[in-house]
């Protein structure tokens, strides 16, 4: 599924929500704006609320992700 980063960029994230360690690094919350546009945040920059799924980006578990991917700079 895809959803919104803080910079305004679009982001492929897996529909799953993950499971294990949810202290783990590169974990996403998805919330939505005030139009229902899905936000991805890191799970650690904000207080998580009870016991809310955390995801993972599918850059993180895609064995093609380098393929698509913008080039930085």
């Amino acid at each position: 599924m895809w959803a919104v980063t803080a910079k305004n960029r679009n982001m492929p994230v897996d529909a799953e929500p993950a499971t294990g360690d949810r202290h783990a690094n590169g974990l996403l919350t998805l919330t939505t704006d005030n139009q229902g546009v899905p936000l991805a945040l890191p799970a650690t920059s904000f207080e998580r609320v009870g016991d809310e799924p955390l995801y993972t980006s599918h850059f993180a578990t895609c064995p093609n992700a380098s393929d698509h991917r913008r080039p930085r700079g």
